[in-house]
């Protein structure tokens, strides 16, 4: 994961993430199984299906914005363990993505710190 951390005027800050598509992979694979509690499947207990039965089921933009999710609140978690100057005081705006490519991603997001 590629990030790259721009200051705002005032107490904000401009993250940009590139993820590549084997990155992208794992995170959509943590996002599923999140998910997988949560989705019912018939002839199943929620979090008992086959994870490919669940795949199925799932709306793709649905796992799509579950894994952009999972990569801000990873990139976040990152960047407050790296620079104790940072502290979270806001919550996230000005969210953009696009997949890349190559299917990876490109994310931006500012928060204020």
């Amino acid at each position: 994961m590629e990030k790259k951390v721009i200051e705002g005027n005032q107490s904000n800050l401009e993250v940009q993430v590139k993820v590549d598509s084997q990155e992208y992979k794992q995170f959509e694979e943590k996002a599923l199984k999140e998910l997988w509690k949560e989705i019912s499947v018939p002839g199943y207990r929620p979090g008992r299906a086959p994870i490919d039965l669940v795949r199925q089921r799932i709306n793709p933009k649905y796992l799509e914005g579950a894994t952009y999710e999972i990569v801000v609140s990873q990139s976040i978690m990152d960047l407050l363990l790296q620079d104790s100057r940072y502290q979270l005081i806001g919550s996230i705006y000005d969210f953009n993505f696009k997949k890349t490519e190559d299917w990876g991603a490109e994310i931006s997001f500012k928060i204020d710190v």
